[in-house]
């Protein structure tokens, strides 16, 4: 059997928007979103951030045994 060629993998690209150096445009494009919009973006925000923490805190555990 032949094994199926696979394409060469591409490198990650990662882009970063620095909105902390001008808050007027972070302000700006908030207030495109609505207000449901908004909420649900938060409500994401703050369930990545504590997924985040939690990891780091398994880390520590590891690190500690």
């Amino acid at each position: 059997m032949i094994a199926p060629r696979r394409a060469p993998r591409r490198p990650n690209l990662q882009l970063h928007l620095d909105l902390a150096e001008s808050p007027a445009p972070a302000a700006a494009l908030w207030e495109l979103f609505g207000e449901e919009q908004r909420q649900a973006a938060m409500a994401l925000l703050a369930a990545l951030m504590a997924q985040s923490v939690a990891g780091e805190q398994e880390s520590e555990e590891g690190l500690g045994e």
